[in-house]
């Protein structure tokens, strides 16, 4: 893996180090302070990560020897399933909240 490799794939690679690293949080954290702050964190970091994307370069890239490819109809869909995931935890919350998964 190259750095070029790794710049091309620097935003998926940031959002699963925030799920990891959300993940042992919530885990080890209190449970009443944590969960609402992981949340509305976690919405916050959807949204920006699908700006990121959807704002990147306009060129056409490839990582790991064109097996990764990131040109414009990848990164539409990208920011798009982030803009969604981060609506859909938000409109979830009262759910959330009443089956007790929510603190």
């Amino acid at each position: 893996m190259s750095s070029a490799d790794f710049f091309v794939v620097l935003p998926e690679v940031f959002l699963a180090a925030y799920a990891l690293a959300a993940l042992v949080w919530g885990v080890y954290a209190n449970p009443n302070r944590a969960g609402p702050f992981l949340f509305w964190l976690t919405s916050a970091v959807l949204f920006l990560v699908g700006i990121w994307v959807g704002f990147g370069s306009d060129e056409t890239r490839e990582a790991f020897g064109g097996s990764f490819v990131d040109d414009s109809l990848s990164r539409f869909g990208k920011s798009l399933l982030l803009f969604a995931s981060a609506v859909v935890l938000l409109a979830g919350r009262d759910y959330l909240r009443r089956e007790g998964a929510e603190s």
